[in-house]
């Protein structure tokens, strides 16, 4: 019964994600320089900049990042067939060759992920991780890892009502 609840969930998601790639047509706009402008020197601002020491991610972490980086905002159709072949667990893996041709749309892009944690995750006797990713924008992203391989992912800006909902049942485990 669960395993037929998780399939619908990933369909379902599959099947959204595929729908919601919204690409455009409209021409780009040109833009001219003006040679008045260049004339005038603005002063360079340097922002602070709050250096962060970076961790050593994990496999676990670093297949969630990779994950986010070459299939879900991934625009080459070959690194994501690579990344299903050798990176993605076999009871997944169809259903992401399914949608391993549909390009996110540029402003639905997950950016700058960040790994925030990673916890240990057990279900019906199966063992993995879940890794919690942080984007811009707020956006939240959840990896389930099982044996070495990506599992699933879930995503907090998921509409689809039953996404939400794993996605809120999934972020609870943190």
């Amino acid at each position: 019964m669960k395993r037929s609840i998780i399939f619908t969930v990933i369909l379902a998601f599959v099947i959204l994600t595929g729908c919601s790639n919204n690409s455009s047509d409209a021409p780009a706009t040109e833009v001219t320089a003006n040679p008045q402008a260049e004339e005038i020197e603005t002063p360079e601002v340097k922002p602070e900049i709050e250096v962060k020491k970076e961790k050593k991610l994990s496999l676990e972490e670093q297949l969630a990042i990779q994950y986010v980086n070459v299939y879900l905002n991934g625009t080459d159709i070959e690194a994501k067939k690579k990344f299903v072949d050798e990176q993605v667990h076999p009871e997944t893996k169809q259903v992401l060759e399914l949608a391993v041709s549909v390009v996110t749309a540029e402003d639905k892009r997950f950016l700058n992920p960040r790994v925030v944690e990673t916890t240990d995750f057990e279900n019906a006797g199966k063992k993995g991780t879940l890794t919690l990713v942080e984007g811009d924008g707020d956006k939240e992203f959840i990896a389930l890892i099982m044996d070495d391989k990506f599992g699933w992912g879930f995503i907090s800006t998921e509409t689809n009502e039953g996404m939400k909902k794993s996605f809120e049942e999934m972020r609870s485990k943190f």
